[in-house]
C-alpha cells in the first residue's frame, strides 16, 4: 500500500494547476529578462561626403541614438591611408560630457584601422551629438575612405548597431612626399605604447629608409636610419619619457620608392 505522502506528491507533479504555476513563473522570467535588454538599437549618422585635403584637419559632429549613458565606449573604423582621427571632444553640447575624449587607435593595415573612444560620464544620446571627431587627411595614394562607428558599449551593455551611414571621405589634392602603395607603415604594436613599441613597414626593395617622428605640430622628436630589405621589415623603437609627453605623433618613413606616414599614441 502506498504511503498517503507519496501519493499526495505523485498527484501534486502532474497537477494543472502546478504545471500552470510552472508556464507563469518560466514567463515572468522571461519577460524580466526582455526587460533587461536594450530596447532600442543604437545608430549613428557621419556627414554623407567628408572632403579634405592631405594635410588639412576639419572636425565633424557623430550623431546618433544611444539609450543608455554613464561610462560608453564607441568602436570607430576608419581608412588610415585616406584620413586619420587624431582626437575626439564632448562637452555641453553633446551626449559624451568628457571635454577630451581619450580613445586609442590600431591600424591593422593601409586601408584598416580602428580607433576606440572611452568616456565615463554620458547622458543618452536620442538623435542628438553623441562628439565630435577631429579628422587629418592623409597624402596616400588612395582618395575615398569610409569612416563608420562598429560597436558600442554604455553601461556594460553592448547595444547592436542597426545603422552607420555616412561618412565617406574624399580626399583632395597631390600625393604628399611620392607615395605610393608599395611602400607603407603597416602598424606599431601596441599603440598606443608608453615607452616602446614594434613598428611593421614595407618597402619594394634592400635599401637604407630614413624614419622620423614628430609632433601632429610637426616638432622632431627623432629621426633615425634603419637597413631595410624588400618586403616586410620590423624595428624597436623606444622613447624616454624625457623626448615625448602624452600625445599623437606622425611617423614618417622615406625611401628611394616614396614616403608613407602612420599616426601613433604615446600614453602612458
Amino acid at each position: 500500500m502506498r504511503s498517503p505522502v507519496a501519493v499526495y506528491l505523485r498527484r501534486m507533479s502532474f497537477s494543472p494547476l502546478t504545471i500552470l504555476a510552472a508556464v507563469r513563473g518560466s514567463l515572468v522570467a522571461l519577460f524580466a529578462v526582455v526587460l533587461c535588454m536594450p530596447s532600442i538599437a543604437a545608430e549613428f549618422t557621419l556627414p554623407d561626403t567628408i572632403t579634405i585635403a592631405a594635410g588639412q584637419r576639419r572636425e565633424i559632429p557623430l550623431l546618433g541614438v544611444i539609450e543608455a549613458g554613464g561610462a560608453t565606449t564607441i568602436k570607430i573604423r576608419y581608412t588610415p591611408g585616406v584620413v586619420r582621427i587624431l582626437s575626439a571632444r564632448g562637452g555641453t553640447e553633446a551626449s559624451q560630457y568628457c571635454e577630451d575624449i581619450p580613445f586609442r587607435d590600431s591600424i591593422v593595415s593601409g586601408t584598416e584601422a580602428y580607433a576606440i573612444l572611452s568616456c565615463e560620464y554620458s547622458r543618452p544620446a536620442i538623435g542628438d551629438t553623441v562628439c565630435f571627431l577631429l579628422l587629418e587627411g592623409i597624402g596616400g595614394p588612395e582618395r575615398l575612405g569610409q569612416i563608420d562607428v562598429q560597436s558600442v558599449v554604455a553601461e556594460d551593455v553592448s547595444y547592436p548597431i542597426t545603422r552607420s551611414s555616412g561618412g565617406v571621405v574624399n580626399r583632395t589634392g597631390p600625393i604628399i612626399g611620392g607615395q605610393r602603395s608599395e611602400v607603407s607603415i603597416t602598424g606599431n604594436y601596441p599603440n598606443p605604447f608608453a615607452q616602446r613599441t614594434r613598428i611593421v613597414f614595407r618597402v619594394p626593395i634592400d635599401e637604407p629608409v630614413y624614419l622620423s617622428m614628430r609632433t601632429i605640430q610637426g616638432r622632431l622628436i627623432r629621426s633615425w636610419t634603419v637597413n631595410a630589405s624588400a618586403g616586410e621589415n620590423s624595428y624597436d623603437l623606444t622613447i624616454l619619457p624625457s623626448e615625448a609627453a602624452s600625445g599623437m605623433y606622425i611617423l614618417e618613413l622615406r625611401s628611394l620608392a616614396g614616403t608613407a606616414y602612420h599616426s601613433m599614441r604615446v600614453q602612458p
